[in-house]
């Protein structure tokens, strides 16, 4: 899964399993910033950060707070970024008690609220797609994915008297699945709390600050 993570010139060879290529009409792919860290070497960068991602949700709280500069009046679920149909309805109420809000998103959907801040991050900062960062990313999509659909294979096929060896597997694979997408989200708050301690805001980036925007593309 890291082949080619670490040497820079080589990020654009291919790789056999997960494509590293941005999505179609990905609006971060112009961007002309990269963060301070790759994913996959965060963890190593900030060892105590890592530690306290997992088993501490309030670290996702406190990287909503610095991203957002203490500005909670930008506050939004998920920063919107995720079934904003749904989140926008939430804004009246959000506006009420952010921190709360904040703290639940986090409690009930921590994957969510960990994304959501690294991608208004990456508007915000003009930071773009990493090559390995997208390898890491699609290959917990693809490992969550085959897992429900095992576990749905399994269901139907337990009226057929599945081996009992069989539903064991799908249960290692969900094991499997669940602990390579919990690493993610840790190297996703590593990463995001290396940027922020290099650089708090968004216009701390040195005297170049042509790439600082006013406005997230939609």
């Amino acid at each position: 899964i890291f082949f080619n993570c670490f040497p820079k010139e080589q990020k654009t060879k291919k790789m056999c399993l997960c494509n590293s290529d941005p999505v179609q009409d990905d609006p971060r792919a112009n961007f002309q910033r990269e963060w301070e860290t790759g994913m996959v070497c965060a963890p190593c960068c900030h060892p105590l950060a890592c530690l306290c991602s997992l088993p501490l949700p309030c670290m996702s709280c406190y990287l909503r707070h610095k991203a957002l500069e203490g500005d909670y009046d930008k506050y939004k679920c998920c920063q919107g970024y995720v079934c904003s149909c749904i989140t926008e309805k939430c804004c009246c109420c959000t506006k009420c008690c952010p921190c709360v809000w904040s703290t639940a998103e986090t409690c009930i959907c921590f994957p969510c609220a960990i994304s959501g801040t690294r991608m208004y991050m990456m508007d915000e900062r003009q930071i773009k797609s990493d090559a390995c960062d997208n390898r890491i990313i699609r290959c917990a999509n693809i490992l969550q994915c085959c897992a429900c659909i095992c576990n749905i294979i399994a269901c139907i096929a337990s009226f057929f008297c599945l081996p009992h060896c069989c539903n064991e597997l799908v249960c290692l694979l969900q094991v499997v699945a669940t602990l390579f997408s919990l690493l993610t989200m840790c190297c996703m708050s590593v990463q995001v709390c290396v940027e922020i301690d290099r650089h708090p805001t968004a216009t701390s980036y040195g005297p170049n600050t042509d790439y600082v925007i006013s406005q997230q593309p939609k």
